[in-house]
């Protein structure tokens, strides 16, 4: 199995994040998010660690400081399928999705940095076992009322060298594309002060 890559914030672009983030504290055992969740904010981690599980709980990975935790459901939307939780006393930066979306058109070199590391982890975990949808309900045949479950494929990856592709995951806007398939930034977007609460 692969391991999705980690990558590191300047002190720069934590500052950035800082400006339209929410600074926050979590104590070991806390769940960021968790599978099902339709939601979660961008969390750049300025002290302390956190870790990453599939849905029966393996770990994948761990997080520390300067990173970053999230992948491409982060802006597309899809609803959660790996849970994060504190293992070392965490002092981080929660942005809320519609808050980063503007950062990523007004900050090229964030934008590359988040949307390369984002797409290269959603390939990793398309290859990790277990990570998926697990869809329970009454069974359609033999007339009883056994559930019966269901693991559909892998979550698809977003080919981000196509622009439309990108344009539809932040919501329509315009941007360019390198030729490595990274987006970086064009255009103006007003940046937004309030930070959501998380949502649990």
């Amino acid at each position: 199995m692969t391991t999705p890559p980690k990558a590191i914030l300047s002190e720069g672009q934590i500052a950035t994040l800082a400006a339209v983030g929410e600074e926050r504290t979590a104590a070991v055992g806390d769940v960021l998010f968790r599978v099902g969740d339709l939601r979660y904010p961008f969390i750049a981690i300025v002290e302390g660690e956190a870790a990453i599980l599939d849905g029966p709980g393996n770990e994948i990975i761990r997080h520390g400081p300067s990173g970053f935790l999230g992948e491409i459901n982060l802006l597309s939307g899809q609803t959660v399928y790996l849970t994060a939780i504190v293992t070392k006393p965490m002092r981080y930066i929660a942005v809320d999705r519609d808050d980063l979306r503007p950062l990523l058109f007004d900050d090229a070199p964030l934008a590359e940095l988040l949307l390369s590391t984002f797409t290269a982890r959603r390939e990793a975990l398309q290859r990790w076992e277990g990570i998926g949808i697990d869809v329970i309900g009454p069974a359609l045949l033999g007339g009883d009322a056994a559930d019966r479950r269901v693991r559909p494929a892998q979550p698809s990856s977003v080919h981000l060298a196509r622009p439309g592709a990108l344009r539809r995951l932040l919501g329509g806007r315009a941007a360019r594309v390198t030729r490595s398939g990274r987006a970086a930034a064009c255009g103006s977007a007003r940046r937004h002060g309030v930070a959501r609460p998380l949502d649990r």
